[in-house]
């Protein structure tokens, strides 16, 4: 039970994440650097727990999925049983993946995690 509420205290602070501008910052946090955000990331992997990052990838997750309805060529196809750590999991591989390859190359979250996903589990066509 505790678990469920931490998801669901993350995915609303996620929703105020996702209404503030991009050049926002929260609470202290500049949500949009990717440099910011792996850290934060890393962290909650290490401890097991939901917090800014988890509630951030779930949501872009979601706004992806509900996209998707209307540009369907740009579908994801995520197997059941995918766990919210194998997504942030997933995000943090790819942003420093990304980072080593181009260190001076995209400086949005946002941006690095949708293309982690379209990597991952983008639809074949």
């Amino acid at each position: 039970m505790k678990l469920k509420a931490r998801i669901l205290a993350a995915l609303i602070g996620a929703s105020a994440l996702m209404s503030v501008p991009v050049h926002a910052k929260f609470i202290g946090i500049a949500i949009y650097d990717p440099k910011v955000m792996l850290p934060i990331c890393k962290t909650e992997i290490a401890q097991g727990r939901a917090g800014v990052c988890t509630g951030y990838v779930i949501a872009i997750s979601e706004g992806m999925s509900a996209y998707s309805a209307w540009v369907p060529n740009d579908r994801l196809c995520m197997q059941s049983g995918i766990e919210y750590e194998d997504m942030v999991q997933v995000v943090v591989s790819w942003i420093e993946l990304s980072l080593r390859r181009n260190p001076e190359g995209t400086r949005d979250f946002r941006i690095l995690t949708e293309a982690a996903f379209r990597n991952t589990w983008g639809c074949k066509q």
